[in-house]
């Protein structure tokens, strides 16, 4: 059906180059000058006029680049699956748009050499042409907005399967090359190394140039053997300027003819600091750097500037036994340094009491990318990597963070030390004084404390010893339960009926039977004080739930509570969820349950769970505990959606506000969470080193081969807990002194409940809300409310 706007399309190619020209009418050309005028030259979808060009160049009927361009000359690719070197595709390409009397013309030149062919591209393409007309075109409903040469049958056009076909009888194979940058370049990097691989079936003689930015192009001869590969090393200190540069490359044969065209740009949108560094003085000139702290909850990435009154000399922490307390320090090169080491001495404390340097363990802060596209990041604050030395780059900050573990042992008092930071030879020392507290900073009772953790695929790290790692890890950052993800249903093979086994390997995550991970969680202290949760009970069937509770309590182990259907807000969730539980009472009446539900679940079947998990307002707390449960909460948010300060009032201020019994997090880590800049999926065997330039969704800590990463807001848990802790401590303190003869002292228990009433009340209801997960400033001063419970 020809719509009421026609296109015309031409297409034609020649040795180098495909061309396309659309002629696109247009009804009323006055509304669409109007239109066009909004859009100011910018590329805007909705306004005027845009005609997209499709190629499936191997035709798999799956892969596509598209190309969209608008009526008045700007343009925007899509590379879902692209390299990285197509990025600036849309900048090698010519084109030009014209405005006339009855419409536009658009005309396109696409150099082959930027189109990446390869070994996979046929001389059939999968093509198509489309057009979105003015969007706020009264005179049509929401299909009248689109046209296609080839139609998608209102699939979308990013739809290949739905393509037409391009048929191109010419050899392409001059334009067979496929090249890799070895690695995203960073700043400070001193090369960049080049990857090319010949795939035309002939010999090849000529050059490839590399240029950044407005810099001259560097051009290093290229002399490979068909099916030959041969890496590229580019001198060149990429500084931050180069970081947001366009990078080209280019291969051009001895007779100048360009065979391949690549390029790629980072956009940084990360917030900075929009002031001047203060005048450094002689010691930081010659350390070559300002050494400066903010609060560990406020982030302080690569261009945050210190201002004057930040400035630190001195690392002070306060801390009871056994608690892991942080300090940051974060440093403002003045100039590269080449290597930078930190190393802490022993702190000497009252009475010859000395606390080994080994408690203190030195990270730094690494960052990670959001892709708001695969030009465009912002970053965030992520995992804290232990390092030997570490380069800093001129005017680029970097955060140093360091964790005090105070034995358990520890005599109260002062204790002195130091940290020295050296930079390329030169000794900066900063004082490090530990304030050990005189009390024993209680746990609270009863109190569930979890992550999420589905496990992760993995042969290095699922296995026996990693897990006693990981239980360690969440037991030293607070968790008193653990979810277990882990199948012990088993069939038989003779008559086909399904079974409970605990002691056989059925887990296709976790590297253990489920007898193995009991005893480990046990080992860890996981399970005793809150019981454990058991996920994979919602997919069993209600005799096989009995059974694995059977066996639990048979052999000692720590209570379960069994996770029932999931989020149960709908209906067939409900229902389905409502006959396991009464099935399950029948058979065992005190087996104990819990699953995350809102205000509907809660309404239909919350008198049937014994733990709700979802209580988030004040509101569903107090239905909770009127119905005699335990009022759990959870947060679902991405990693990069919430920083230390919103993760440590949720652990910490927020649940002693709302009275909740326990708080978790989705999730601890996850095998599919990784993706580069091209929204492509990497596994923990892709990516087994997290790299800044990934975007890790879901997973607060990640699992390198010889160790676990916390992540800040991972940290930031256990300060939360940590908080919380101390309330409930003073509240304990205060509920011995109630009844006490001195009156002093009975004044001052009455303060201490007054105190802790004042926090909650200026705690904000900040529940699992999107809005406070940036705002720092709405959850007030952690550190101060801490300070005044001490």
């Amino acid at each position: 059906v020809l719509h009421p706007e026609p296109t015309i399309g031409r297409v034609c190619f020649d040795d180098d180059h495909l061309y396309i020209a659309l002629a696109c009418e247009v009804a009323e050309m006055d509304k669409f000058r109007a239109r066009f005028d909004e859009a100011e030259g910018r590329f805007e979808y909705s306004h005027a006029g845009v005609v997209e060009i499709f190629f499936d160049l191997n035709h798999d009927r799956e892969t596509f680049q598209q190309y969209m361009l608008h009526a008045n000359g700007s343009t925007k690719i899509t590379l879902p699956r692209g390299d990285i070197l197509r990025i600036l595709n849309d900048a090698t390409l010519v084109a030009k748009a014209t405005i006339n009397d009855s419409g536009y013309i658009v005309e396109a030149a696409f150099p082959l050499a930027m189109l990446h062919l390869n070994l996979d591209t046929k001389n059939v393409w999968g093509f198509n042409l489309n057009r979105a007309h003015d969007l706020y075109d009264e005179r049509f409903e929401r299909n009248g907005f689109f046209s296609s040469w080839n139609s998608t049958e209102g699939q979308g056009f990013q739809s290949p399967e739905k393509f037409g076909e391009l048929v191109i009888n010419a050899d392409l194979s001059p334009f067979f090359w496929r090249v890799d940058l070895e690695a995203e370049p960073a700043v400070g990097d001193r090369t960049v190394a080049l990857r090319v691989v010949n795939e035309t079936g002939m010999p090849f003689r000529g050059d490839v140039r590399l240029a950044i930015g407005q810099s001259a192009e560097d051009a290093q001869p290229l002399v490979l053997e068909s099916g030959k590969t041969q890496r590229l090393r580019f001198d060149h200190v990429v500084t931050a300027a180069d970081a947001e540069a366009e990078w080209r490359v280019t291969i051009t044969d001895s007779g100048g003819r360009v065979r391949y065209l690549g390029g790629t740009q980072k956009r940084d949108t990360t917030p900075g600091d929009d002031w001047a560094a203060p005048a450094a003085n002689g010691d930081e000139q010659r350390a070559g750097f300002i050494a400066f702290q903010r609060p560990y909850t406020t982030e302080v990435l690569y261009r945050a500037v210190p201002r004057r009154d930040e400035v630190v000399s001195e690392l002070e922490v306060t801390a009871c036994r056994g608690e892991f307390e942080p300090s940051t320090v974060a440093l403002y090169p003045l100039r590269d340094v080449e290597a930078l080491s930190v190393t802490v001495s022993d702190l000497n404390g009252p009475d010859g009491a000395a606390i080994t340097a080994d408690q203190v363990v030195t990270r730094v802060v690494q960052w990670q990318s959001k892709w708001e596209d695969p030009s465009a990041f912002e970053a965030f604050e992520h995992l804290l990597p232990r390092f030997d030395t570490l380069p800093l780059v001129q005017h680029r900050t970097r955060r140093l963070w360091l964790t005090v573990q105070v034995p358990e042992n520890a005599v109260p008092g002062i204790y002195r030390g130091g940290v020295t930071l050296r930079a390329d030879g030169v000794d900066t020392h900063l004082p490090l004084v530990l304030t050990v507290l005189p009390f024993e900073l209680l746990r609270p009772e009863g109190m569930g404390y979890f992550m999420y953790f589905p496990g992760v695929k993995h042969p290095s790290i699922s296995n026996h010893d990693y897990l006693k790692m990981i239980a360690r890890d969440m037991r030293d950052h607070g968790m008193s339960t653990f979810t277990i993800y882990h199948w012990v249903e088993q069939k038989h093979p003779d008559t086909g009926a399904f079974f409970v086994d605990v002691d056989e390997h059925v887990s296709e995550t976790l590297g253990v039977t489920y007898s193995e991970l009991l005893t480990i969680l046990g080992e860890a202290g996981l399970g005793v004080e809150a019981p454990l949760l058991d996920v994979y009970s919602m997919h069993y069937q209600p005799d096989q739930i009995v059974a694995l509770d059977t066996i639990c309590r048979e052999r000692g182990w720590p209570e379960v509570l069994f996770y029932i259907e999931d989020e149960i807000e709908y209906p067939d969730r409900i229902a389905k969820a409502r006959k396991t539980l009464e099935a399950i009472r029948k058979i065992s009446p005190d087996i104990r349950t819990t699953t995350a539900l809102g205000s509907v679940g809660a309404a239909a079947l919350g008198h049937m769970y014994d733990v709700w998990i979802g209580c988030s307002t004040p509101k569903m707390v107090s239905r909770c505990l009127a119905k005699n449960k335990a009022p759990w909460t959870y947060s679902c948010r991405a990693v990069y959606e919430v920083d230390g300060a919103f993760q440590r009032a949720f652990y910490g201020r927020a649940a002693w506000k709302l009275g909740l019994r326990g708080v978790g997090l989705w999730s601890y880590a996850e095998d599919k969470a990784v993706f580069d800049r091209l929204g492509r999926m990497q596994t923990y065997a892709d990516a087994p080193v997290f790299m800044p330039e990934y975007t890790k969704k879901y997973g607060h800590v990640h699992l390198e081969p010889d160790e676990v990463v916390p992540s800040v807001t991972w940290e930031a848990v256990r300060e939360g807990i940590d908080d919380y802790r101390y309330f409930w401590t003073l509240k304990k303190m205060a509920e011995a002194l109630h009844a006490d003869a001195d009156p002093a002292r009975r004044r001052r228990a009455e303060a201490a409940v007054r105190l802790l009433d004042e926090i909650a009340q200026r705690t904000p209801i900040i529940s699992d809300d999107k809005k406070f997960g940036r705002h720092r400033e709405a959850l007030g001063d952690s550190d101060a409310e801490r300070g005044r419970v001490i």
